[in-house]
């Protein structure tokens, strides 16, 4: 490749192209302002040789001189109103859009601050007693808090005998207490077993519902706790006792339904093994607790 083109030649070489614009620019107007002053040419001719009067040559140099200067600056101004001179003046107008533009966005930012710092403020309540007014300030709602759980379990379960559901029972559980429990990185918290399990025959035939449910004993560290608090809990260990072997052989799924102070925050179906349960034994379920819905 050969040397670039030094500056200087450039530099010339672009103004002289410029020069030879103007030139021609001032050629034409002043072409174009001769034409439009052809009547008054021939009318200083026809006073000439018509009237017989001669004119002085130099009152039509100096008009032709005048034209000339007008037509440079015609020129001139075309700079101004040419393709290119809008374009410039386009760029200029795009460029205080831009900075009225970023001064908005600007704006929104700081009003959108204030916003917030706003929100986070707590609310104030005018109250006008008789002594003056007063102002109260109203804290944020406090969370929520665990006042009670209850856990159901319906375990579907396939019986000894086709024909026979088991009675509804009640029982004084005695060692049951602790053997369903909630545990996570804060350990373990117990469920208490509600004495009492329901039956309940299934469409296909040989096999039941086992409905038993546990809450929390009134000694629960759980009670009062935030209810995000079950979140630190990442699995619960339930005893289904209703599910004794000698009314059923084996069960096959297990619905699992969590309500705190009613609302429910967990529901899972999860399948069993399957095993053969022995008689005068029961049935112990393992759950991991994802996916909670905790208010």
């Amino acid at each position: 490749m050969g040397a670039p083109l030094d500056p200087w030649i450039h530099v010339i070489s672009q103004s002289a192209t410029h020069a030879l614009v103007f030139v021609g620019a001032v050629a034409s107007h002043w072409l174009d302002f001769l034409k439009g002053s052809a009547v008054v040419v021939m009318w200083g001719l026809l006073e000439k040789y018509g009237l017989k009067r001669e004119i002085n040559v130099r009152v039509y140099t100096l008009f032709l001189l005048a034209l000339l200067a007008f037509s440079g600056f015609q020129a001139w101004l075309d700079q101004y109103t040419s393709a290119e001179g809008r374009l410039v003046v386009n760029a200029n107008l795009q460029g205080q859009l831009e900075s009225k533009d970023g001064q908005l966005a600007s704006k929104d930012r700081e009003i959108s601050q204030l916003r917030r710092e706003l929100e986070a403020k707590p609310k104030i309540i005018h109250d006008k007693p008789r002594g003056g007014a007063v102002l109260h300030e109203v804290p944020s709602a406090p969370a929520p808090v665990i006042s009670n759980m209850m856990v159901e379990v319906i375990g579907t379960c396939y019986l000894q005998n086709p024909m026979k559901v088991p009675e509804d029972l009640v029982l004084v559980l005695g060692d049951f207490e602790k053997t369903s429990y909630l545990s996570g990185i804060s350990g373990k918290s117990y469920l208490h077993s509600i004495s009492s399990v329901s039956y309940k025959k299934a469409e296909e035939e040989g096999k039941a519902y086992v409905i038993q449910k546990y809450d929390l004993p009134p000694s629960s560290d759980l009670i009062g706790e935030p209810v995000s608090k079950i979140l630190e809990y990442n699995q619960m260990q339930l005893h289904l006792w209703g599910a004794d072997g000698k009314d059923f052989d084996h069960c096959v799924l297990a619905e699992i339904t969590m309500r705190i102070n009613g609302v429910d925050v967990y529901r899972r179906a999860t399948a069993l093994k399957g095993d053969h349960i022995e008689p005068h034994s029961s049935l112990g379920i393992i759950i991991p607790l994802v996916n909670l819905k905790v208010p």
